[in-house]
């Protein structure tokens, strides 16, 4: 595993508890939304060869199509700028929830933070469009919906939505709030308190062999390109990497010699005795 940058009661927990929350809470309850909007709606154009529209397939369209853009996304940047295709195996559940540890400054398993939210605002801002484009409410007895032939009936875009939502008004207004406060900490988070793995957890040097991923990001944090502005904060950031690394190796020989030299001053007492 990757170990966290805050650990115990830190508060950046909690608004990472929080992030996540909200994240899921917005997925899962705008694709059902969207599925209640587009349900039996006739796309225009399409009416002759998809007389119901998407029927009751809106949410697995969505998904399915994420799940597709999102393995080639993974594919560019782990595969083919790193040649980690075992990351390729974190595309389903990203389809649901950002797979990258939130405190990570680096990409360490899918898509850079930018590109995942980017993504996510443009889809949701699709599919309030399609939706707001397809529903078309038509007023029945009690909860049934049926088409009664009085245009007036026919109630669309706003009135519409309104009418399809009318039984469940609390859960657009639930999606709609925790998408408001999941982008409002994605700026916070990604901003203001993400910081390098690789130079806060001094125990990760000692208590296991890099994974493939930790390989990759710890290369990537020693490749210095002096041709890029900031080459000289890079540089400063290697050193210190550099430095920190020794002194972790440094520690683990001092230990390593302290047990030897007590083994052997074992081995004398016993000779001895």
């Amino acid at each position: 595993g990757l170990p966290g940058v805050a650990v115990g009661a830190d508060p950046k927990l909690a608004l990472v508890g929080l992030f996540r929350v909200c994240e899921v809470i917005s997925r899962v309850v705008s694709l059902s939304l969207f599925q209640l909007a587009v349900r039996n709606e006739p796309i225009p154009g399409l009416e002759d060869y998809f007389p119901d529209g998407l029927g009751n397939k809106g949410s697995a369209c969505v998904i399915l199509l994420d799940f597709i853009i999102l393995v080639f996304m993974i594919f560019y940047w782990q595969a083919f700028r790193r040649g980690n295709l075992k990351n390729l195996a974190y595309a389903f559940p990203s389809v649901i929830s950002f797979m990258n540890p939130m405190l990570l400054d680096d990409n360490a398993f899918t898509v850079p933070a930018w590109a995942y939210f980017c993504l996510r605002v443009f889809e949701l801002a699709g599919m309030v469009g399609i939706a707001w484009k397809l529903e078309c409410f038509h007023p029945g007895q009690g909860r049934r919906d049926f088409h009664d032939g009085h245009p007036e009936n026919n109630l669309v875009e706003v009135e519409g939505l309104l009418g399809e939502f009318k039984d469940d008004r609390i859960l657009a207004f639930v999606a709609a709030g925790c998408t408001v406060v999941m982008l409002v900490l994605v700026l916070l988070i990604r901003c203001w308190m993400v910081d390098n793995v690789l130079l806060q957890n001094n125990h990760m040097f000692q208590s296991h062999a890099f994974s493939e991923t930790e390989d990759i990001l710890c290369e990537k944090l020693l490749d210095v390109d002096r041709s890029k502005n900031d080459g000289d904060r890079e540089e400063e950031f290697c050193r210190e990497f550099h430095d920190f690394a020794q002194g972790q190796i440094d520690s683990i020989c001092h230990d390593v010699e302290l047990v030897i030299e007590d083994f052997r001053n074992q081995q004398a007492d016993r000779a001895s005795g």
